[in-house]
């Protein structure tokens, strides 16, 4: 959804960032992308060339910025971080990630540094404004130690799909539970997620 250059959002309360009490019935008029007055709304007039949002009961503030996000679209958790990341296929993490972003935007974060490749796409997705997301500060792929952490170039056989040898750690829901420490033969990407 576009939203028009000029707009007002009405009856809202507002709260400044600064440490003062949210001011509540206010109006905030926004021209091409900034805040151009924000007054309370006995002093707001109405303007044809201006949409206004009505948000009875809703708030106003600055926005959020969260300067370390990972929106890889992984559904990894801290015992397989780069094999369920790297585990599914690249499409399917480029919509996820822009879901996580959406959800970092409707929580209040408008601002978000990432550190993942997806960030270098969602950076111009949002800014062409075609869909709604943060303004995301694209800090490309992280760097890391030879076999350390997002050191993905350690899966590179995983990712062609040749024949490797995995190790399964603690049981996930999708795939079932396997002695800690224990290495197994898997044909591709899709078998290591499987479990199989």
């Amino acid at each position: 959804m576009k939203i028009q250059s000029r707009f007002a959002l009405t009856s809202v309360t507002v709260v400044d960032g600064l440490g003062r009490e949210p001011r509540p019935h206010h109006a905030v008029v926004v021209e091409h992308g900034r805040i151009t007055a924000v007054l309370p709304m006995s002093h707001y007039r109405p303007d044809a060339d201006v949409h206004e949002i009505d948000l009875d009961g809703h708030f106003v503030m600055p926005g959020l910025i969260d300067a370390h996000v990972h929106l890889a679209g992984g559904r990894a958790d801290m015992s397989d971080q780069e094999l369920g990341v790297i585990a599914e296929p690249k499409l399917m993490r480029a919509m996820r990630s822009v879901h996580q972003a959406q959800k970092l935007l409707k929580r209040g974060f408008t601002t978000a540094r990432d550190i993942s490749w997806n960030g270098l796409y969602l950076k111009r997705l949002f800014h062409e404004q075609e869909l709604p997301g943060p303004k995301v500060i694209a800090c490309g792929p992280g760097l890391t130690r030879t076999g350390g952490h997002a050191d993905l170039f350690q899966f590179t056989d995983l990712l062609t799909g040749r024949i490797v040898e995995v190790c399964a750690d603690p049981p996930r829901d999708d795939h079932p539970p396997v002695p800690p420490g224990k290495c197994r033969q898997s044909v591709g990407p899709s078998e290591v997620f499987r479990g199989r």
